[in-house]
């Protein structure tokens, strides 16, 4: 299957977010992780709209349920 340039870009911030929320859940807990996600989530709305949030939220889930799918 041969994806966009755009659908690339989305899967990679997608996987990039993960990594930086399960960092910053490691090293400060996961209060601390919940809130600092709420304000991103805020910054990017902020910056790219509401749409853009939901869609990356998406792209998280599908991600995340793509990594748990493998063996």
């Amino acid at each position: 299957m041969i994806q966009s340039d755009e659908e690339w870009r989305r899967e990679c911030e997608a996987r990039d977010w993960i990594k930086r929320y399960k960092a910053h859940r490691k090293e400060h807990g996961a209060k601390e992780a919940a809130t600092w996600w709420e304000d991103i989530k805020r910054l990017i709305a902020a910056k790219r709209g509401q749409k853009a949030v939901q869609t990356l939220i998406e792209d998280m889930n599908a991600q995340s349920s793509k990594n748990r799918q493998k063996p």
